[in-house]
């Protein structure tokens, strides 16, 4: 795996506020691509790009987020209303697809985002999906994809 920027800190990392996930479906291991973003409450965040599904063609960068990122994290999830009335997953999810999905933690609580939410949660969790992955700086994105494009094709 490839590192973009040196993990020099020796103290713990802070708690999580936020994860994000997101892949094109079920592709042979050459056309497969994933992103994720772990994020912190300090607005440090672990970006990560990977191609295939192991851990040999992935790179991954620390982040900080812009400001504000956080505070709209959680009025996102506070709108949502989904601490008070969990998110529900689609008993018929569609099969295949690209998707994306994740978890925050408010309140010491982590509170699901499924990939397939049921129908009448669908708009609550995509609200707060879309906050999320928008937290994340286009520029940093693009500096994993390249970084990936980068690496040895198998």
């Amino acid at each position: 795996m490839a590192l973009l920027s040196p993990a020099g800190a020796t103290t713990p990392p802070a708690p999580p506020l936020a994860y994000y996930g997101q892949d094109n479906g079920s592709l042979p291991p050459p056309h497969r691509r994933s992103f994720s973003a772990d994020i912190r409450t300090d607005g440090t965040a672990t970006i990560r790009r990977c191609r295939g599904y192991g851990e040999d063609a992935c790179v991954e960068e620390v982040i900080t987020l812009p400001d504000g990122a956080m505070k709209a994290i959680i009025a996102a999830v506070r709108d949502s209303g989904l601490a008070a009335t969990p998110a529900r997953k689609n008993d018929r999810p569609p099969i295949g697809g690209k998707g994306d999905w994740g978890r925050v933690w408010l309140n010491g609580e982590e509170l699901a985002l499924p990939r397939s939410p049921d129908p009448a949660d669908a708009a609550r969790v995509r609200a707060v999906l879309d906050t999320i992955k928008g937290a994340i700086p286009e520029q940093a994105r693009a500096r994993l994809r390249d970084a990936l494009a980068a690496l040895p094709k198998e």
